[in-house]
Parts: C-alpha cells; structure tokens; sequence
C-alpha cells in the first residue's frame, strides 16, 4: 500500500474529502493530512485524525510542523490536493508558499493530483484554467469537478468529485506509476499546443448529427507532447453510441512537423492512425491516409474567446474535399 499526502483547502466540499481519507486508510494506504487554516473552519483535524490514525499538520510554526513538510514529501508516494480551491491552485501555479499547504506541496517530489471545487463562473474563469494549464505543464493530473447543483445554489460545473472516483483516480495513478511534476513549458517552447492543456466542453455537429463530450488536455514528456482524452460522448454516434477517442500530439524536432496519434471507437471497435501537420499561424493542420482517402484536421486557435474552433473535412470517392464535421471547444 502507498503513503499517500493529503493536502485539505478551504472549500465546502471538505466533507467528502473527510470521506476520502477514510476510504483511503480503509483500503490500507498510510495517509497523511495537512490544513489550510479556511479548511478548519470547515472541519476540525481531529476529524481527520480520528480517520487516518495520524497526525493532521497545520501550521508551519508549530514546532514539529517547521521541518515537518519536507519530511512529508520525502515519504509521499502520491500527493492529493483535494478539494483545490482557486486560491490553493493560484498559490501552486505561482510557487507561493505561505501556509502548510502551499508550502508543502512546493517541497512535492512526487506526483500530484489536483481535485478543483469552486463556483462554476470560477471554475470557468480564464485566469484559473490559465492556472490549472500551467499545473498540468509541469505534470499534475488534474480531475475535473462534476457538474450539477452546487453549495452556492447555481448550477453548474465546480462540484468536487465523488470521494469514489478520486479514490480510483488514485489507484489508477498508482498502479501506473505516475511520473512526479516536471518543469512547464520552456520559454521558446511551441506557442498553440499548451494552449490545449486543461478541461473543455466540445459542442459541434458530425455529418448533421450534434456531438457533445468533454475533452482534457494533458501534458506529456515534460510538456513537449500533449494528450487529448475525448471522453464518451452525451450525444450518439453515427453508429448511434457513444463516441470516445485519444490523440496525442506534438512537434517533432527531428523530422521538422507535428505529428499526431489519433485512437477512436466508432462502429465495431478502436482504430488507430497517425496524421503530420504544420503550423500556419495561428492554425494546426494535420492530414491523415486512410483507405478511402485522406481526411483533415483543422486546429484555430482563437484568443478573443481563449477557445478552439476545429474543422474536419475528408475525401469522396472522386478525391474532392468534403465537410465532415465542426466542432468547439469552450471552456
């Protein structure tokens, strides 16, 4: 079982991360707890204590807790930021550290997991997916908040994830080995691709039938690929099911082009195929051969709206260029 690090903020939501903790010492992990002081106005550490066993940390002046933090680190396997305030995650992406949380987690060697839970308009606010981009450059998996109704009586999503699901998150996690937060994006780095890190609302039309899912963008290889995880689709597929895919791309220096790994499902099962682009300003076109011709991809990136606009058109049987589908992806 792992040593797991869980760092608890102030949000409402640190009912269900009281849950979590024991969950997680429930199937037999070592979890440790450090508070934010708004987190305490919420729920007490003994709360925590009386779940893990352990000590729950909260202050940097407390005299075990002034060297405490790095020692937490060291023996982390796995750190669960959990819930993320936007605050928390502003400090994070800043490098501030100014409580035990903050601080803390700026000692991280070991992978993280950011689990958000704010307000919809926040959530959607560009300065905090701005932030959560800049988390997922440097390799923090962040799981995106569900959506419905929430404390503040909007709708809408910013709900923190079950305590389930971020409990198999972590086991997913683990079980791959997940590899520590690296540096972001270097100066000088590509300046479109980062730009697709972070949670998005795909909303579009396919040949005339509405597509709707959500898509993440995560960072991979210290920041020089990007991973896109369509997720099932709410709306059917041509084939009438739900459609999922994954592609991973980026620029391949050796070569001189971007490149592009796209596995879907659709119809009987997975395909894969591979597709090359290049940049045209502020534009990513890749081409892919498939046997009944070619099919291309179109990514615009469009800053008055901070979002993508994607353009996907194939071959007839004659060789003629023919819209296949429009797609959106918004915040």
């Amino acid at each position: 079982m792992a040593t797991l690090l869980l760092a608890v903020t102030g949000s409402i939501a640190v009912y269900k991360v009281a849950d979590l903790a024991s969950k997680l010492t429930q199937a037999g992990h070592d979890v440790r707890v450090v508070m934010s002081q708004a987190a305490q106005q919420l729920v007490q550490p003994s709360t925590f204590l009386n779940v893990t066993g352990n000590k729950v940390f909260t202050d940097l002046w407390d005299p075990d807790g002034q060297t405490q933090h790095i020692a937490l680190t060291d023996e982390a396997d796995l750190a669960i930021l959990a819930p993320a305030t936007a605050n928390s995650i502003a400090k994070l992406a800043l490098g501030l550290g100014d409580d035990m949380v903050s601080t803390t987690l700026l000692a991280l060697g070991s992978p993280l997991l950011v689990c958000p839970a704010m307000n919809t308009r926040m959530w959607r606010n560009p300065a905090v997916q701005h932030n959560l981009a800049t988390l997922r450059a440097r390799g923090a998996h962040v799981l995106a908040p569900g959506s419905g109704n929430l404390a503040c009586g909007h709708v809408g999503p910013g709900r923190l994830a079950e305590p389930v699901e971020i409990a198999a998150e972590i086991e997913r996690l683990l079980a791959e080995g997940a590899p520590p937060v690296v540096d972001e994006w270097g100066e000088g780095e590509d300046p479109l691709l980062p730009r697709l890190l972070g949670e998005w609302q795909l909303e579009g039309e396919v040949r005339g039938h509405p597509l709707r899912q959500r898509v993440s963008g995560s960072a991979l290889y210290a920041g020089r690929f990007l991973r896109l995880t369509y997720h099932p689709s709410e709306t059917p597929g041509l084939d009438g099911r739900p459609y999922a895919a994954e592609a991973t791309l980026g620029y391949d220096a050796q070569a001189g082009r971007y490149v592009m790994q796209l596995v879907d499902v659709f119809g009987a099962g997975p395909a894969a195929v591979v597709g090359f682009g290049e940049r045209e300003g502020s534009e990513l076109c890749f081409r892919f051969a498939y046997s009944t011709g070619e099919f291309e991809t179109r990514f615009r990136w469009l800053p008055e709206e901070q979002g993508w606009d994607l353009s996907l058109t194939s071959q007839d049987g004659e060789g003629a260029w023919v819209p296949f589908a429009t797609k959106r992806l918004r915040r």
